[in-house]
């Protein structure tokens, strides 16, 4: 049996989180401005 190491789950779920903002940033700051363009483009169809 290994011994439990405490420090090992706060590395682990540290690690989960970081990974996880940084996914949730990624996913904000690439698709925000797609969604942008995909605004403008349907309002620029729409008046020209």
């Amino acid at each position: 049996m290994p011994q439990f190491k405490p420090y090992w789950w706060i590395t682990l779920i540290s690690w989960a989180f970081a990974i996880l903002s940084f996914t949730t940033w990624y996913h904000t700051t690439i698709s925000f401005p797609t969604i942008l363009r995909i605004q403008l483009a349907r309002i620029k169809m729409l008046f020209i």
